[in-house]
């Protein structure tokens, strides 16, 4: 039986086209016109972000001849960021659930004092990620919100040497393959009875506004000097796109999904 998510060239073009554009505007990186050995494999797709506008080049500048974002580039870029916003709050507390107790390991996530005892925790052999399941059944691509998680955990290091390789290569997305086809899927959620899964969905939805509360009380209580709240103006990350907790109320419903997922953010 063939597996059932595959990431193909199209959904590979997407995903390697949001990384490069926040290689250039959120990591200040450099896309040089003529590619040096790193970046010759990315060079047809870049090819094509010149010829759709996400991209442009310019004249001589102080760092040479390199791309450009565009502001059609920042824009598409600034829908994943809410995409990915939204991925943060309201499905990564899907990564670690206890079936048989009804648990959500996220439901203790202000007790750690350290990462550590945080990680720590979240390896127990009892939690379920479900975030895959979640995805199935809201009808987003899971494959998008594996890519995200990636992301999460900084699985794109733009510090290496070979982080263009393993895009170009299709090394990276066929891990998020493997981890797509042997997640658990909504019939195995489920298990005969169909109010599994939206009462998970609901429960989750209830646990992020609660979340989302106490993380404001928290800030009320303890801000954060104004330098480091800032968000640089340059950057278009998550962080921008921060909204108080009844915007997540929709969330609720287990069938809603927000029209940020709808549509493709770059067509080429």
């Amino acid at each position: 039986m063939p597996d059932k998510y595959k990431v193909t060239p199209e959904k590979a073009e997407q995903f390697t086209s949001i990384l490069l554009m926040d290689y250039m505007i959120n990591q200040n990186g450099e896309l040089p016109v003529l590619m040096d050995d790193n970046f010759k494999t990315l060079e047809p797709l870049v090819i094509k972000l010149d010829a759709a506008g996400y991209v442009k080049t310019p004249g001589q500048t102080e760092k040479g001849m390199n791309y450009l974002p565009t502001d059609k580039g920042k824009d598409a870029l600034g829908k994943f960021m809410q995409r990915y916003s939204e991925y943060l709050k309201l499905y990564d507390v899907f990564c670690a659930v206890d079936l048989t107790k009804g648990e959500f390991a996220f439901a203790k996530f202000f007790d750690f004092d350290s990462d550590a005892a945080w990680d720590a925790y979240l390896n127990e052999e009892r939690w379920e990620d479900l975030r895959v399941a979640v995805a199935e059944y809201k009808k987003v691509d899971p494959l998008e919100i594996v890519f995200m998680s990636f992301l999460n955990e900084n699985r794109f290091d733009y510090t290496t040497t070979t982080w263009q390789f393993d895009v170009s290569s299709g090394l990276i997305y066929d891990q998020m393959e493997e981890i797509c086809n042997a997640a658990l899927t909504v019939d195995q959620v489920n298990q005969g009875d169909d109010t599994v899964m939206p009462d998970i969905i609901t429960q989750g939805a209830d646990l992020t506004v609660s979340l989302l509360k106490q993380e404001e009380e928290i800030r009320k209580n303890d801000p954060e000097p104004a330098e480091e709240q800032a968000v640089p103006t340059q950057t278009i990350t998550e962080e921008n796109y921060s909204y108080p907790p009844q915007y997540y109320q929709p969330y609720y419903q287990p069938s809603y999904i927000s029209p940020l997922w709808l549509g493709l953010l770059f067509l080429l």
